[in-house]
């Protein structure tokens, strides 16, 4: 366990860095809102890269934590007070949870089908006996408790999310191309899409969000397919991304590294909420 005092320009947080089974956790306090913190963490991972990177959540597995604790032996309640959605390029739409109503996985999935958007935070009480917490989760890794047990905040929300980021981490590890032989041996990332999803006009808004958050060039766009090449700025990472309605295919070249593929999930599944990992 490290401490850490992480700043940018007058502001700080204060952190502890621990390590759980090939996975850093940083604990933040800070005297600022938790989004402030957040930003301040965030600058200073840019810094430290490829050391260290953000963990990543989808859709599916911040929904899944929630669920999970209906399956404990002594079920906690689950008061839901907010959810975020992030629709690119407009960015973040936040929904109430109407008071009182029992948390309901298929009306946040609903709500992502409506509008195309994937999950990007969950706001939620959890209460078992005389220990409770308030929480946030998010798709970017920032895990926030405002109050309450640290203790079960710990067990319930990072321990299993930590399982979870390792396994996405191991994901994208090894997939760089390779020479055995003689012959190219390539590592793909199929994701499966929805094909109603995917028009002719979603896959260009795909191809221009690529340019602008990588060096990019589109080599075919129509029909409907999408062709990008796209250079990581931060590490030098370079993949092929080939778009068509119902799969996108990275392919990445000899040199590709796991945060550099995260980072093109996120910004694909932003784009295309229904995109999946297959396998």
């Amino acid at each position: 366990m490290y401490d850490l005092a992480v700043r940018l320009r007058k502001r700080a947080a204060y952190a502890k860095l621990v390590a759980y089974d090939g996975i850093w956790t940083i604990v933040v306090s800070s005297a600022e809102s938790p989004v402030a913190a957040g930003e301040v963490v965030e600058k200073w991972l840019a810094n430290v890269h490829p050391k260290l990177i953000s963990s990543f959540f989808d859709s599916k597995q911040l929904l899944d934590l929630v669920d999970s604790f209906g399956k404990l032996s002594n079920p906690p309640e689950i008061n839901v007070s907010e959810f975020v959605l992030r629709e690119y390029p407009k960015g973040p739409t936040h929904k109430t949870w109407e008071k009182g109503k029992p948390y309901d996985r298929s009306v946040i999935e609903r709500h992502i089908l409506e509008n195309n958007a994937p999950l990007d935070s969950i706001k939620f009480k959890v209460s078992a006996g005389r220990d409770s917490f308030d929480c946030r989760i998010s798709r970017n890794g920032h895990l926030v408790l405002y109050v309450g047990s640290i203790s079960q905040f710990m067990s319930l929300i990072v321990s299993p999310l930590t399982d979870v980021a390792k396994a996405n981490y191991d994901f994208f590890r090894h997939r760089e191309r390779e020479f055995i032989e003689g012959k190219v041996v390539l590592n793909e990332i199929r994701l499966a899409a929805d094909e109603k999803e995917v028009t002719t006009e979603r896959l260009e808004r795909l191809g221009g969000a690529l340019c602008d958050a990588f060096v990019g060039a589109i080599l075919h766009s129509g029909n409907p397919m999408l062709y990008v090449n796209a250079i990581d700025k931060l590490d030098g990472s370079v993949f092929d991304v080939c778009a068509y309605p119902d799969e996108i295919v990275v392919m990445p070249y000899s040199k590709a590294s796991p945060s550099s593929l995260i980072r093109l999930y996120m910004l694909i599944t932003e784009v295309v909420p229904s995109a999946r990992r297959r396998g």
